[in-house]
């Protein structure tokens, strides 16, 4: 609940997941109720990370 009003017209869900080489993503989908109209809108994200890419350059 949000404490204002008791209820709360969204959910949200989110997944992270990672490999031993150090890439990611996080997903996010928030799935929400319109105020006074029988549907849904449904909301995503994707983020993707990668390692830092490290050169050792000789001059």
């Amino acid at each position: 609940m949000d404490g204002r009003s008791g209820k709360k017209d969204y959910v949200t869900f989110v997944h992270q997941l990672t490999n031993a080489a150090g890439y990611s993503y996080t997903y996010q989908k928030t799935v929400r109720l319109s105020k006074g109209k029988p549907e849904m809108v449904l909301e995503h994200r994707l983020k993707k990370y990668r390692p830092a890419y490290h050169c050792n350059q000789y001059v």
